[in-house]
């Protein structure tokens, strides 16, 4: 008897992918469910403003909707507390006595996100696209997990987080467009950057780097 007879792979890769979209699904609800209650206002205050000297986004701003959802990922992901910490650190050493071994794994792959540039290839749907980041990644196929790809065409620049999840990349909070005529500029720009660091902070990763700067960024965007 052959061994495919026996075991069908492919219904085991889509359940064992099931199992880790509902693992990232059930991480990202716990967590931002655990910001709500455990930052506190002064600390959301000085993360404010220090958004708004990176992306240059005044205060008022911050409750347009979009620009609301990248700061508060920014928040969760990318800003470092007073404490010298980041949020989704604290969250983790809180909670990993608690948290079940699927989400602890999981984690490992959201500490590794940075909000980097993607080169958009071909858009499938508005859940699905096909990019590369132009400084050092390889083609992919990135899913949307709860916001949709709905304002991007190929050949555009985008901003976003994304994980792996399963068998499949994963993109984690919202997507920034680049205006179109800033965006080879960007791209320069974002490699003096990087090599202005390398001179001062020899052999800083691109993922080191993105994880510090990406969000100065956003100041080329299209108006949100």
């Amino acid at each position: 008897m052959n061994v495919k007879e026996i075991i069908d792979f492919n219904l085991l890769r889509k359940e064992k992918q099931q199992i880790a979209d509902r693992t990232l699904c059930s991480l990202y609800e716990e967590y931002f469910s655990y910001l709500e209650t455990s930052i506190n206002l002064r600390e959301k205050v000085r993360a404010k403003h220090m958004f708004y000297h990176k992306v240059g986004v005044p205060f008022q701003e911050l409750h347009h909707t979009k620009w609301k959802l990248q700061f508060e990922h920014w928040l969760a992901f990318d800003y470092v507390t007073v404490m010298g910490h980041r949020m989704f650190d604290q969250f983790i050493r809180e909670y990993s006595h608690q948290l079940p071994k699927p989400m602890l794994e999981m984690s490992s792959f959201l500490f590794l996100m940075t909000l980097e540039p993607i080169l958009i290839e071909k858009v499938n749907d508005r859940h699905k696209i096909e990019g590369r980041n132009p400084l050092f990644g390889k083609s992919s196929e990135i899913q949307s997990l709860h916001f949709p790809f709905t304002d991007i065409t190929k050949g555009d620049l985008i901003f976003l987080r994304q994980t792996r999840a399963g068998f499949k990349q994963v993109a984690i909070g919202p997507h920034t467009k680049i205006k179109k005529l800033d965006s080879n500029r960007l791209m320069q720009l974002i490699q003096a950057d990087y090599e202005k660091v390398n001179k001062r902070k020899p052999h800083t990763s691109w993922r080191a780097f993105l994880k510090e700067f990406g969000i100065h960024y956003l100041k080329f965007a299209e108006t949100l």
